[in-house]
């Protein structure tokens, strides 16, 4: 869960997530702190 009073940090915990994610698939990983900081982050890529 997200807490907006602590910077976003983001884990990806496997090789799978991060494809899946870069090919548009799904939005995985764990999302700790701000999570509006971390969706704008993650809109950042460009997705395949």
């Amino acid at each position: 869960m997200g807490r907006a009073d602590r910077p976003a940090l983001l884990h990806r915990a496997a090789a799978g997530s991060i494809v899946l994610t870069t090919f548009g698939w799904i939005n995985a990983g764990t999302v700790r702190g701000d999570l509006a900081v971390a969706e704008r982050f993650l809109d950042l890529f460009l997705r395949i």
